[in-house]
């Protein structure tokens, strides 16, 4: 996932409580990884969000296999691939 140039922007502020030990949690990796504490939240952040999108995705892609396969093979041969309690695709 491609930087964000935290210079060229637009920021909005957002204020949130969080406890001291995630606190001191973030500001020791983003030291690590030479970046503020905003910057290290704000990386995390969107980079969650390709990962949820990514597991959407892998999602989709299962439940299309599985309707595929569901013509292709018999209920039996689906078992045998995916579990024995799969009955329909999802």
């Amino acid at each position: 996932m491609p930087r964000v140039n935290m210079q060229q922007t637009a920021h909005t502020q957002f204020n949130y409580r969080i406890t001291e030990r995630l606190k001191d949690r973030l500001l020791e990796v983003a030291r690590a990884n030479k970046r503020s504490l905003t910057s290290e939240i704000t990386e995390r952040l969107e980079r969650s969000f390709g990962e949820q999108n990514a597991a959407v995705l892998l999602s989709e892609n299962n439940a299309m296999l599985k309707a595929l396969c569901g013509k292709l093979l018999t209920e039996t041969e689906l078992g045998a691939i995916f579990g024995p309690d799969i009955r329909e695709p999802n």
